[in-house]
């Protein structure tokens, strides 16, 4: 069972400002609106009108900052990302143009490895682009997790020992996550001597969240983005892609995706070093993951909630066994 918490209660209103905006703005709507996502951080409801589908999306606080986000982005990324129509930000939420279907259903009937690497290498040239942005992204809202931020914010999640034994961490597992901050702080230095340069990273880049249209291809949800390492929008990726369409890390296909991502930042370092900042962003990202979910939790009534619990305790036992 899926329990939705409305993002600052504004379900019906914000039904009534898309209604009033679509109609108002040339739209005529077919059908009832109809519900099609509910998470704790955010809503989708469909508008079937005269000018195709449009989506509602509604979100809490925390992740608010996406329809800002994709109007940015759309400045010098138009193609990547959809059509945002209209914001209201006294409702936190906005009006979309119809982008298509997730690409993981389109690659359930067959997983045609030429998709795969599209996603990934329109998300490479995204952040790409984005790299001479980042003062912009931060401007509006988007989070800053960048490397010589994760320490403190790692202090900050391993202090917070309630949260963590409510999501099935043991005592000795939180004195582990203290033991183990010299060697998380020493990795961030580490990957930041490369010169990989930090830029807009999706945190939860898969193909779930990826969208096919007459075989175009846009990338959606980004209300979890952040200022952070490049590279972990490729660990994502990978882990998503070994977990439903059967790579296995080492094997032809699962190199080939990691390499034409890596060649997309070949002019910053050599085939080497970007195999080792890759590396070491595979370590580092179970705190992302960590991380990702704190904001989960922290939706109206969530954190003493048991709805998604155990993905952080999960993510921070998986470094605890790598680094130990």
């Amino acid at each position: 069972m899926v329990i939705y918490i409305q993002p600052n209660g504004s379900s019906q209103l914000a039904i009534e400002w898309a209604q009033s905006y679509l109609l108002t703005n040339g739209y005529d709507i077919n059908d009832l609106p109809d519900t099609i996502r509910a998470m704790p951080w955010s809503k989708i409801t469909h508008f079937s009108t005269s000018k195709g589908s449009i989506y509602l999306k509604e979100m809490a606080p925390l992740f608010s900052v996406e329809p800002r986000l994709i109007k940015t982005l759309a400045q010098w990324d138009r193609d990547s990302v959809p059509k945002v129509i209209a914001i209201n930000n006294d409702l936190s939420c906005f009006l979309m143009e119809d982008a298509g279907m997730p690409l993981s259903k389109h690659l359930k009937v067959e997983v045609k490895i030429d998709l795969l690497v599209r996603a990934l290498t329109i998300c490479a040239n995204s952040q790409r682009k984005a790299v001479n942005h980042v003062d912009a992204l931060l401007s509006i809202g988007v989070p800053d997790w960048r490397l010589v931020k994760l320490p403190g914010l790692y202090l900050r999640l391993i202090k917070r020992e309630a949260l963590l034994k409510a999501d099935g961490l043991t005592s000795a597992e939180i004195k582990a996550l203290h033991i183990l901050y010299p060697r998380f702080s020493f990795l961030c230095d580490c990957l930041s001597r490369h010169n990989i340069p930090e830029t807009l990273e999706h945190t939860d880049f898969h193909d779930n969240n990826i969208l096919i249209k007459n075989s175009h291809l846009t990338i959606g949800d980004w209300g979890d983005a952040v200022i952070s390492h490049p590279f972990y929008s490729l660990v994502s990726y990978l882990n998503s892609a070994t977990r439903y369409h059967g790579l296995k890390e080492g094997d032809e296909r699962y190199i080939n995706l990691q390499n034409i991502y890596l060649n997309k930042w070949i002019e910053f370092e050599t085939k080497d070093q970007l195999l080792e900042a890759f590396h070491l962003s595979k370590r580092l990202r179970p705190l992302q993951v960590a991380l990702s979910f704190i904001r989960v939790k922290m939706c109206p009534n969530l954190e003493s909630s048991f709805v998604f619990t155990g993905y952080i305790s999960e993510a921070l036992r998986d470094f605890i066994e790598a680094e130990t």
